[in-house]
């Protein structure tokens, strides 16, 4: 497989109110787990798979997540290091994404991964199925509990949205059969000519975008349930990574 084709595209300007203790000095990104910000395990984990292009969105305390990126680079010297600054306010998801399209759509693949989530995915084999499926967008999910599940057909076509907390509910198209609910795993594969067709506004999030697309294009889900899924960016899951095994939670930053 050739990775050379793939951009990774990692979404880091969040403000991490959510650690508000610890992102009152650093970016969310820059938060450490086992010796090592977030972004230095994701960008390891990536790397791994042959990939040597990113892009790093940037707002909240920027220069400092600058200063670390520049060192990185300098280190590694082998991957390409795109930023994407939002000085002027947050993006959102979606925003983010339009924001950095110059850069993106000069590759044949785009490979979006959370800075904060944390997973023993087979992230080599998760691009592997990208390119034989031939999607739009690819959507990693998998039947584990949340409050916000997007919803697809026998297919696994995305039709809608759900959030159970607050009872809303979004279906598209003509989606007649009972749809399946599946939780949204935070990584993702774009194909570029997606952003032909990206909302005249500069901020939105990126759920809103997909059911829109998914009317005409191919946006499919990828059921894959995975032993072991964190989200970094919520002090409990945080306080798990940090207490467990070094080798264990290793191995959750291998492909």
């Amino acid at each position: 497989m050739d990775m050379q084709r793939f951009i990774a595209f990692i979404p880091s300007a969040g403000l991490g109110k959510r650690l508000k203790e610890e992102t009152e000095r650093v970016p969310k990104a820059l938060v450490e787990i086992h010796g090592a910000p977030m972004i230095y395990w994701i960008l390891k984990k990536i790397k791994a798979c042959g990939i040597t292009d990113f892009v790093i969105n940037i707002h909240h305390h920027a220069d400092t997540l600058i200063a670390w990126l520049t060192e990185y680079q300098q280190i590694n010297p082998d991957i390409h290091i795109h930023l994407s600054l939002e000085k002027e306010k947050l993006l959102d998801t979606g925003g983010a994404i339009k924001k950095a399209r110059p850069i993106l759509e000069n590759f044949s693949h785009i490979l979006v991964h959370n800075v904060d989530i944390f997973s023993d995915l087979n992230l080599s084999d998760f691009m592997q199925k990208c390119l034989s499926l031939s999607r739009d967008a690819l959507l990693l999910v998998s039947n584990r509990k949340t409050n916000r599940y997007l919803l697809f057909n026998q297919t696994m076509k995305l039709c809608g949205w759900e959030n159970r907390k607050t009872n809303e509910r979004i279906v598209v198209g003509k989606a007649s059969e009972q749809l399946k609910p599946l939780a949204f795993n935070g990584i993702y594969t774009l194909n570029p000519e997606l952003l032909n067709h990206l909302p005249e506004e500069d901020v939105f999030s990126v759920i809103p975008w997909f059911l829109h697309l998914s009317e005409s294009d191919n946006i499919f889900g990828l059921e894959q349930d995975v032993t072991h899924w964190y989200d970094a960016g919520k002090p409990p899951s945080l306080k798990v990574l940090r207490e467990m095994n070094i080798q264990h939670f290793k191995r959750l930053t291998e492909i």
